[in-house]
C-alpha cells in the first residue's frame, strides 16, 4: 500500500521513506515520548478519517539554548482497510503549540 505523511517539512512518500524520516528525526535524541489521546474516527466502508491529539516531548542534551522541546497538536489520518487490517494511507501533523528549543529537532 502506498502511504504519505506530512509532518510540516514536506510530503514524505512510501512506508520506507516515512520510517527513515522518523528515524532521522528521533534517533539523535536522548529521549522522546509521544502521548496520543481523544481519538475521533469516522468510518465509511473500507475508508476512514481519524483525528487525535498528541503531546510529544523531545530531549537532546548539550544544546546551549535548551535541551527540551515539547510539541502538541493533532494528527489527521486517512485510513484504508486492507487484507492485513486498517492502515494509515496519509498522516498530517498539525502543530498547535510548542515550547522549548526548536534546535532539539534540528530546526
Amino acid at each position: 500500500m502506498d502511504a504519505t505523511a506530512d509532518y510540516g517539512l514536506g510530503i514524505v512518500e512510501g512506508p520506507e521513506a516515512i520510517a527513515a524520516f522518523c528515524r532521522r528525526m528521533l534517533e539523535p535524541l536522548q529521549l522522546s515520548q509521544h502521548l496520543l489521546g481523544s481519538f475521533e474516527i469516522e468510518v465509511d466502508g473500507d475508508r476512514a478519517e481519524s483525528r487525535c491529539y498528541f503531546h510529544a516531548q523531545h530531549v537532546k542534551p548539550g544544546l546551549v539554548a535548551g535541551t527540551q522541546l515539547i510539541v502538541a497538536g493533532s494528527y489527521h489520518d486517512s485510513l484504508v482497510r486492507t487484507a492485513s487490517g486498517w492502515q494509515i494511507q496519509h498522516r498530517k501533523l498539525v502543530a498547535t503549540w510548542q515550547d522549548g528549543n526548536p534546535e532539539v529537532l534540528g530546526a
